[in-house]
């Protein structure tokens, strides 16, 4: 497969020098994706992502060659950010490594995800046009991962990252799965607001929600609750309301009844009970919450942190810097209690990283002006899309669930996410102030 994904490389970037943007996005897109979720190879010795990344720095010159406006921020918001993300993580590396807390490669492996945001300025050269046919067939394409996707319940296994797990399906008493379709949730607001395919737009709304209620996953869920009162709230057919409201009290009814059914593998306690302990005596929670991935866990883990730079204030503003999970500096100066459980550490658990929740790597290693930074990002692309009539603000209510999803899973070092961020960032910044809802698929 390495030599796949390398060729695959190749044709990305000559696609791109070439300006056959269509073709590159859909190559992109399928490094970015593990060939489109087709690869289900276990070991990846060459990740695509880290393809992606070393195509965004041999193209950027590209770009400055084909259009130095490109790189112009005066009048563009987002551009901006994107300096300031980027010029923050360059910071907190150099500093991290000035100091010696850190050694520059494991620093620079910690940001290097980071280095995905130069997309933005790659995607800008695009015409606008060419993601609108991006978006038609990569609807196809979605749909041919949830057919996919559906048939590992049945035993039939074509899709990367397959999560159906006999043990804990057997502990859950539910079988489950995790790996839906990259794009599953954008389309699910995307098709709710397309004018297109009239007659099965409720076929496809129908399938988008099966697959999300299908992982079970309750951060998930609610997100998309949350996205849909803010879409009826925003955007509902005032003509239509009754319908719609009885719409979304059976989507309530039957989220609350999916997640109700996911075994709840901590203690007995009442929730209430559970994060009054957290905010007085997190530590004592370490037992009983150590990996369990309930929310009470993650606050726990979060809180832990957080009482970690207010009893070091040094580390309160910038963090303790892009300190790497396996190197001899972090096991000798941190020593918490609660972390996400890894067989392969020590400890049994992660000092630093945590695919239960977003904020606790970087309000550790970033601090308080690394959360606001990163949190601005969502900030942005609700504040640009909130108001607008056409299919983008569909990336309102898709982000502000993408909130609630930061509680519930990784997301600022999760490549994948910071790919979609800067693919849709760029089509914002590109787009006219109204754009056709009918787009043809």
């Amino acid at each position: 497969m390495i030599a796949v994904y390398l060729a695959l490389f190749l044709v990305t970037v000559v696609l791109y020098m070439r300006k056959q943007y269509l073709p590159f996005l859909f190559c992109y897109f399928g490094l970015m994706t593990k060939l489109f979720m087709l690869d289900t190879s276990e070991e990846i010795s060459i990740k695509g992502e880290d393809l992606c990344i070393v195509a965004n720095l041999l193209l950027l010159p590209v770009v400055w060659k084909r259009d130095r406006k490109m790189f112009a921020w005066r009048d563009d918001s987002i551009s901006k950010w994107i300096y300031i993300y980027m010029l923050f993580y360059v910071a907190e590396y150099l500093v991290t490594t000035a100091l010696g807390w850190e050694s520059p490669l494991n620093g620079l492996k910690v940001i290097r995800v980071s280095f995905l945001m130069w997309g933005y300025f790659i995607f800008r050269c695009i015409p606008f046009g060419i993601f609108e046919q991006f978006i038609a067939v990569a609807l196809r394409i979605t749909l041919l991962q949830a057919f996919l996707y559906f048939l590992q319940f049945v035993g039939i296994n074509l899709l990367a990252d397959n999560s159906l797990d006999s043990e804990r399906t057997e502990e859950a008493n539910l079988n489950f799965a995790w790996n839906i379709p990259t794009l599953t949730l954008f389309y699910l607001y995307f098709t709710l607001k397309s004018d297109f395919a009239q007659r099965v737009k409720v076929v496809l709304v129908l399938i988008f929600f099966a697959l999300i209620f299908l992982t079970f996953i309750r951060g998930m869920i609610i997100s998309v609750i949350v996205g849909l009162a803010y879409y009826i709230f925003k955007q509902g057919d005032k003509r239509k309301m009754v319908p719609t409201m009885v719409g979304f009290l059976v989507v309530v009814l039957l989220a609350l009844s999916v997640m109700g059914k996911k075994t709840d593998r901590s203690t007995h306690d009442t929730i209430t009970d559970q994060m009054v302990e957290v905010f007085t005596d997190p530590a004592s929670l370490a037992d009983n919450y150590s990996g369990s991935g309930t929310f009470t866990f993650r606050m726990a883990m979060l809180v832990e942190r957080v009482i970690y730079l207010v009893e070091n204030p040094e580390y309160l503003l910038t963090g303790v810097g892009t300190m790497h999970e396996d190197s001899p500096q972090t096991a000798a100066q941190f020593n918490f209690l609660i972390g996400t459980i890894n067989e392969d550490k020590d400890d049994g658990k992660c000092i630093i990283e945590s695919g239960d929740i977003t904020w606790v790597p970087i309000v550790l290693r970033y601090g308080i002006i690394g959360v606001i930074i990163h949190f601005m990002m969502f900030v942005i692309i609700i504040r640009m899309t909130r108001n607008r009539k056409d299919w983008l603000f569909v990336l309102a209510p898709l982000y502000l669930g993408g909130i609630i999803r930061s509680f519930d899973g990784s997301f600022f070092e999760d490549p994948i996410q910071l790919y979609l961020l800067t693919l849709f960032l760029a089509m914002i910044s590109l787009a006219p102030k109204e754009v056709s809802t009918d787009i043809a698929v």
